[in-house]
Formats: structure tokens, C-alpha cells, sequence
């Protein structure tokens, strides 16, 4: 199975980025334990945790941009080349955007 090649969690939401031949895709679930406490995720939110989903994505959409401009493959996916050729990156930690 494929592994997102980032992923971002703040709380219960996680976003993960996957790379793809035409640019990166993104996933957004929530995890949370149903009246039985098992386990389960969801992809629906209530209104109040949207700014945690905004902020999120503000935060994986803003990174996987640098990593691109930084690499020069505007529409190719992090960590790929515009030929599809692999590209060294190191994505930035926790402590260099500020959220």
C-alpha cells in the first residue's frame, strides 16, 4: 500500500499528502472513538473544527509550494521532477512554521 509522503496532525485530524504522476493529492480524516470505543475515522467534520482542517491545509498546501518552487517542478509532484526524475528534498519540521 502506498504511504503519504508527508503528513500533518493536529488533535483528532490528520491531512497526508500523496504524490501522484499529475502533482500531489491531499486526504483529510478524523479519528474518534464511537459508543463501543472502538476506533473509527471519518472524513465529516463539525463546524468547529474547521478552522483546525483550514489550518491544516493552509499548512500542507503552503509547504508542498515551497518545496516546488524550491526544486524548480512547478505541477510535478514533491519530491519528483517535472522529467519524473527522483529529487532530493528535506521538508520543513515542526519548529519552522509557525502554527
Amino acid at each position: 500500500m502506498a504511504k503519504p509522503i508527508k503528513s500533518y496532525k493536529l488533535g483528532s485530524i490528520e491531512l497526508a499528502v500523496w504524490a501522484g504522476e499529475k502533482g500531489e493529492s491531499y486526504s483529510i480524516q478524523k479519528s474518534y472513538k464511537d459508543s463501543s470505543g472502538k476506533w473509527v475515522q471519518t472524513n465529516f467534520f463539525f463546524a468547529s473544527e474547521m478552522p483546525i482542517v483550514q489550518a491544516l491545509a493552509a499548512r500542507a498546501v503552503g509547504e508542498m509550494s515551497m518545496i516546488r518552487t524550491a526544486v524548480g517542478t512547478q505541477g510535478a509532484a514533491p519530491g519528483r521532477s517535472a522529467s519524473n526524475d527522483p529529487v532530493d528534498f528535506e521538508p520543513l519540521g515542526d519548529d519552522e512554521v509557525p502554527f
